[in-house]
């Protein structure tokens, strides 16, 4: 142990520092005095007490370190500063609700009924809504009543709605009110009309019942300019063209108009002509049946069978009209059978008939393919067969009709 230069008592080594920690505390507060004269420190500058007996303990206390020294602002630890600041927030956030809390307020009333009408804000502006408040103040048994609807007593405004509060009493008074939320329209002036108001006074005997009118009242507003002289739209309209994918829209709902407009002719087309032939005679249906059937050219794409088939069937259907047999359901030799003992057949037809009948058998059934000739052979035969068929069937309402 060494001994402290300042009181001549044992220390530690310190490397650092010399002295012991009470000499090091107080070097501390005299550089911290010099540098914040001006400014009141929390630092408490209590007289170190120093006893100069060998009892004095050195043992390293936490209030003794600089590091606990309190360097606060002075902001901080002044009593009316957080007060002021309180107050500067409650001025600056009331501003704007002072200045909505702006009204007009109109008082008239008769006998015991005392009116207040007030608007806020004091000046109509188009952009927000007003609110108009009707307060009646009213002795004891004394009722007071207002329209039903003042909708048509306001000019200019559009009635949102109404809301009625319960009556409060008030120094031996009641108090009646009403709110009502209007939209200011466009408009050159805005007002509400005079509305009656009834009362009826039941504190005399009898009771005695009356109404007033209110007096009109004007609103302000700012004006709209006079003409539209100076204001230009702040965009010239463009044309938006539709995008890709819109035009391919478009692109396929026309397409499938399109589509469904030419099968709906097609329909159309087949209909009528089915409907027209079903109208026709047996001849002309099977004549044009025939005609058809040529148009088709199937002995040149080589559907020889398929011609034959086709070709009964076009006699065969022209029997079933004009004689009422049924032929296309009946086997060749059912067929001539049946045709045998009917009068309507001729033998030299019915011999036609047979040879035409079983030719056509023999391509449909044996895979005969026939020449040229005998195909020409075939058309001809059923043409003529038809053809010569159908011609006593002509003659005889004429004959019948001479």
């Amino acid at each position: 142990m060494t001994p402290c230069p300042c009181h001549s008592l044992p220390r530690a080594p310190a490397p650092r520092a010399e002295g012991c920690a009470p000499c090091r505390l107080a070097r501390q507060e005299r550089k911290i005095g010099r540098g914040r004269a001006l400014l009141p420190s929390t630092i408490s500058h209590q007289p170190s007490t120093i006893n100069h007996s060998s009892t004095i303990s050195h043992q390293p206390s936490a209030i003794l370190q600089p590091s606990t020294i309190n360097h606060q602002p002075f902001f901080n630890h002044q009593p009316f500063f957080p007060a002021l600041c309180a107050l500067a927030a409650f001025l600056l956030g009331t501003v704007p609700a002072i200045a909505d809390t702006a009204e007009r307020v109109e008082t008239f009333g008769r006998g015991p009924v005392q009116m207040t009408v007030s608007v806020r804000p004091a000046r109509i502006e188009p952009h927000r809504d007003a609110l108009l408040v009707l307060r009646a103040v009213v002795p004891r048994r004394v009722e007071v009543e207002l329209p039903v609807s003042l909708a048509d007593r306001l000019q200019g405004f559009e009635l949102r709605g109404v809301i009625e509060s319960d009556p409060v009493e008030r120094q031996g008074k009641i108090e009646h009110e009403w709110r009502l939320l209007l939209t200011p329209l466009v408009a050159r002036e805005y007002r509400l009309a005079p509305f009656p108001v009834r009362y009826t006074d039941r504190n005399r005997d009898p009771p005695v019942s009356d109404w007033f009118p209110t007096r009109p009242i004007l609103f302000d507003f700012d004006a709209p300019p006079a003409s539209d002289e100076g204001i230009a739209p702040a965009f010239d309209p463009v044309r938006v063209w539709p995008g890709p994918r819109t035009w391919a829209l478009y692109g396929a709902v026309a397409l499938a108009i399109g589509m469904a407009l030419f099968l709906l002719r097609r329909l159309f087309r087949k209909a009528g002509r089915a409907i027209r032939r079903w109208r026709m005679a047996p001849r002309e249906r099977a004549l044009a049946e025939l005609a058809d059937l040529l148009a088709k050219d199937l002995i040149a794409s080589g559907q020889i069978k398929m011609f034959y088939l086709e070709l009964t069937g076009v006699v065969r259907r022209y029997i079933e009209r004009a004689h009422k047999i049924r032929a296309p359901e009946q086997t060749t030799q059912e067929f001539l059978e049946a045709a045998s003992r009917s009068p309507r057949f001729r033998p030299d037809a019915l011999a036609k008939l047979k040879d035409f009948l079983e030719a056509a058998d023999m391509v449909k059934f044996a895979a005969w393919r026939p020449p040229e000739e005998d195909i020409r052979q075939a058309v001809a035969t059923a043409r003529s067969y038809i053809e010569a068929d159908a011609a006593p069937a002509q003659q005889e309402p004429e004959d019948g009709h001479v």
